[in-house]
């Protein structure tokens, strides 16, 4: 049986006034520190879930993004083309692997994907024909909404509005942040626009995640992130990456390779966002983690990443999550973890393991789903 791992942490919150506009002018000043983020330092305890894939449909490779809507998880995966839906038990529901093809409740490629909780609905953006494809908490077709020649590299949601990330098809480097509205589907005039960057420097990761209120939303090679609501800006945090960063209003370059090779050590694109009432994390195109502090309005990062110490196996790459507020979702290095794994068996090592994660690494195989992580923040 193949399974997908979902670790639950939980941890103390601090609270703020979430409709609050905060709009920071002055750029925030990055503080590297050259060492770990200790989790267990913000850690209480954890609860784990396995997502069980008893057939090809519920398997899947990479994971972009995880969506959680009452009892259900979603799984967005571009590299294996669908979106997998499971029960807070792990069991295994539904895949829109059904809605690959060419008829008229169907997709070719898949983008990205955004929960509605309140109408209770999973958009699925196709890119391959440019559609919304509307769906219910099973993955079964509710509609399809046409979008034209409207390319989007990803979406995100709040109450109202889907926003995507588009570019001029004339100069790819301008990127335009705009809303579609819910009720009717008109799309807006752009929220934000940006202007700088490198052909052929593209993201690994996500620039936009959904929060409560709102959507985080840092442009490609842009060093401020914003919170939308309404098709408002009502959060901002420029940052100041300093030497370690890239000012692209600086650099005629545009020779990718050039590119890489001058600058390819430092940070550059900012992604995988995740927020909590008290911070926003996330990680960039190099190795390390930053975190601000939304009550000092500090911002470090962690050059070495992630340590976990809480339980004992890898965390790398934070994956975007929406429907549960204050959690951050890490994806461990599979390799590394089944080797970790077949070192515990060999060596009859499970101190510090609870029973149900004992079993998990007792059964864990290289025919098995990616594992995750999910954390509850401060």
């Amino acid at each position: 049986m193949k399974i997908l791992l979902l670790l639950l942490l939980v941890l103390s919150l601090s609270g703020c006034d979430s409709n609050k506009t905060k709009i920071i002018e002055g750029a925030i000043d990055v503080n590297y520190v050259d060492e770990d983020l200790n989790l267990s330092s913000i850690t209480d305890n954890y609860k784990v879930t396995l997502l069980k894939a008893p057939t090809d449909d519920a398997l899947f490779h990479e994971v972009d993004r995880v969506l959680f809507a009452e009892n259900r998880i979603f799984v967005i995966s571009r590299r294996s083309n669908k979106v997998v839906a499971y029960d807070k038990e792990g069991e295994y529901i539904s895949s829109t692997r059904k809605l690959i093809g060419n008829g008229p409740n169907e997709y070719v490629r898949v983008t990205d994907a955004t929960v509605d909780n309140d109408r209770k609905l999973i958009y699925l953006y196709c890119d391959a024909p440019y559609c919304l494809l509307i769906l219910d908490y099973d993955l079964n077709f509710v509609k399809r909404v046409e979008l034209n020649d409207l390319l989007l590299y990803e979406i995100a949601s709040d109450s109202n509005y889907i926003y995507g990330i588009t570019r001029d098809k004339s100069n790819r480097l301008h990127q335009k942040l705009i809303a579609i509205n819910k009720d009717d589907y008109t799309v807006s005039a752009p929220i934000l626009e940006y202007e700088h960057g490198v052909p052929g420097v593209s993201a690994m990761g996500k620039s936009m995640t959904s929060t409560k209120d709102g959507v985080l939303v840092c442009m490609l090679f842009d060093n401020v992130i914003y919170k939308i609501s309404n098709k408002r800006i009502v959060e901002k945090y420029p940052l100041n990456l300093g030497k370690k960063g890239v000012d692209f209003s600086d650099i005629d370059e545009t020779n990718a390779n050039k590119f890489f090779k001058e600058y390819g050590s430092r940070h550059f694109m900012l992604q995988n966002m995740t927020a909590s009432e008290s911070c926003i994390m996330f990680g960039s195109n190099g190795v390390g983690t930053f975190v601000i502090d939304k009550n000092t309005d500090e911002c470090k990062c962690y050059q070495w990443g992630n340590k976990n110490d809480a339980i004992p196996f890898l965390t790398s790459t934070i994956i975007p999550v929406e429907g549960l507020e204050n959690v951050i979702v890490w994806k461990p290095s599979f390799d590394m973890t089944i080797r970790f794994a077949e070192h515990l068996k060999k060596e009859n090592h499970w101190d510090g393991y609870n029973n149900e994660t004992i079993d998990i690494f007792k059964n864990l195989t290289k025919d098995d789903n990616p594992l995750l992580v999910v954390w509850e923040m401060k």
